[in-house]
């Protein structure tokens, strides 16, 4: 594999920790902003920070399995493995899972507190 295919895999190792961090993050500040809006007790808002985090575990479990699976068996001196992680990191798959969820699970966090915030002005 040559230097540059290498560089652009560890780019997506770090890609991929990037949205770890994020699938860690963003629950506790969508419940920060529920309480701060004063409805964070509304079932609304639970149901989608609820979903939300329900989406960013399976996100983030298939995110660390794809990477154990990489980094926690040594390598041999003709072992594959380097082209199979290729393979599955530039795939639709783990797009869909590592990264398009997050924007799903964000996106059913919000929606929780915007009909929350509507229920309590009517």
């Amino acid at each position: 594999m040559d230097d540059r295919r290498q560089s652009q895999l560890v780019l997506v190792s770090e890609y991929i920790k990037f949205h770890i961090g994020l699938y860690v993050a963003t629950p506790p500040v969508l419940a920060v902003v529920a309480e701060g809006l004063a409805v964070n007790q509304s079932f609304f808002a639970v149901l989608g920070i609820s979903a939300m985090i329900t989406i960013y575990l399976g996100a983030g479990a298939s995110a660390a399995l794809f990477m154990g699976e990489f980094v926690n068996k040594p390598w041999g001196p003709d072992d594959r493995r380097l082209e199979k992680l290729e393979l599955q990191a530039f795939g639709l798959r783990r797009r869909i899972v590592q990264h398009w969820l997050y924007w799903l699970g964000l996106i059913l966090g919000v929606l929780g507190i915007f009909i929350s915030l509507l229920e309590k002005s009517l």
